[in-house]
């Protein structure tokens, strides 16, 4: 269901500052956004990088956090949906990230699921991911 306006614009308030905070490369900040919950789950690009509950979320943000030199997370494009106290939004984003001295420009998407406590919304899920360079299913389609 589309969100009203309200519950719109808290949403993209949430998902701004929790993009914000990873830029800042300041893991306490994201984790304030996110419910305390051993359940909640953080799931970026790589293979390995699948967490569950606030250690391993935050300890896989640190780990993200130690490589970089800096990181520039901008959305570019953001969609929301609610249904009670539930929230979703996805989304595309840009990143220019330095490590090791070399500086790369990335384009991946997210989806984030947040719930409503207390009149707070926290992010109980995060995904990140990068698409493919090709789309695999289209060339295996065109090659039969």
């Amino acid at each position: 269901m589309r969100a009203d306006a309200k519950t719109e614009a808290e949403i993209k308030a949430v998902v701004r500052d929790w993009f914000e905070a990873y830029s800042a490369c300041d893991a306490a900040s994201v984790m304030s956004l996110m419910a305390p919950d051993q359940d909640i789950t953080f799931i970026g690009p790589g293979a390995e990088e699948k967490r569950c509950g606030p250690d391993e979320c935050r300890a896989g943000l640190e780990q993200d956090f130690a490589r970089a030199e800096s990181v520039d997370l901008d959305l570019t494009w953001l969609s929301v949906g609610t249904a009670g106290d539930a929230a979703w939004a996805a989304g595309d984003w840009s990143c220019h990230a330095t490590a090791g001295g070399e500086t790369r420009r990335l384009e991946g998407r997210f989806s984030v699921v947040a719930e409503k406590r207390r009149g707070r919304w926290y992010v109980v899920h995060c995904h990140l991911s990068l698409p493919a360079a090709e789309k695999a299913w289209g060339k295996v389609a065109a090659a039969g």
